[in-house]
């Protein structure tokens, strides 16, 4: 990755350097893998050539008896499926949110999201045909047209790059992003959808009846991964925790 630690070349100067400190005790090893969840053959190459080259060099601190007690390479992605990457620690991330790293969900795991996001609707009015909505008029109505307006924004991390292409999820219909997102604002339309009214749960992320808004679809409105649609939610987003019922 080149970010921190030290380069795999000069691997056999570091443990020279780690052995020959008697004050300094070795609790672990690790690295990062670039490109775990990709199915590009160039990717998966590179894969196994970091794994190989992580493998040589925690042999090398071992013969100079250089005994870490935590190996860890895998994160997410390589926990799923690289198992020659599983050492004796494995750092899942994002699929410890539920979602699925692969960019095409094509992983063979059981996730259940861990978070949604929701809000309400703040207001319901009828747009004649002709007018536009939001700002740089990007959104021209071609029919009398219903528009709810959202309470939310990208001031509270929902992404401005969702204007005209994200969707929200308004008594388990689907109500497309008209115009773009505002600061504190998110304009929808649905005149699709019956009776709606200011108060009616608006679910940005997450599922309502048979529909579901997940993270890899959000992120790909938006031209990003669902990383950051998950670290992008701000901090005046109120929080809930909801404790599951015991089953038992």
């Amino acid at each position: 990755m080149n970010r921190l630690g030290f380069p795999w070349r000069n691997w056999g100067a570091v443990v020279e350097f780690f052995r020959s400190q008697e004050w300094l005790k070795v609790q672990g090893i690790l690295s990062h893998l670039a490109v775990a969840e990709s199915d590009r053959p160039e990717d998966r190459a590179f894969t196994e050539e970091q794994i190989r080259r992580f493998k040589v060099c925690v042999q090398q601190a071992q013969t100079a008896g250089v005994e870490p007690r935590y190996v860890h390479l895998a994160n997410s992605a390589a926990t799923a499926r690289w198992e020659e990457a599983r050492f004796n620690l494995v750092r899942p991330g994002l699929m410890l949110y539920g979602v699925d790293p692969s960019p095409t969900g094509r992983e063979r795991m059981v996730l259940k999201p861990a978070l949604s996001w929701k809000t309400a609707v703040l207001s319901v009015k009828r747009v004649p045909a002709g007018d536009s909505v939001s700002y740089g008029r990007l959104y021209s109505c071609n029919r009398d047209t219903l528009i709810a307006a959202l309470p939310v924004g990208y001031a509270d991390g929902y992404r401005r790059r969702l204007s005209n292409q994200g969707e929200v999820l308004i008594r388990g219909q689907r109500a497309k992003i008209a115009g773009v997102v505002c600061m504190d604002l998110t304009l929808v339309d649905v005149s699709e959808i019956p009776g709606v009214q200011p108060g009616d749960e608006a679910v940005l992320l997450g599922r309502q009846g048979a529909e579901e808004i997940s993270a890899g679809e959000m992120a790909g409105w938006a031209d990003t991964i669902p990383y950051e649609v998950l670290c992008a939610i701000g901090k005046r987003v109120p929080r809930f925790h909801l404790r599951r019922k015991d089953k038992s």
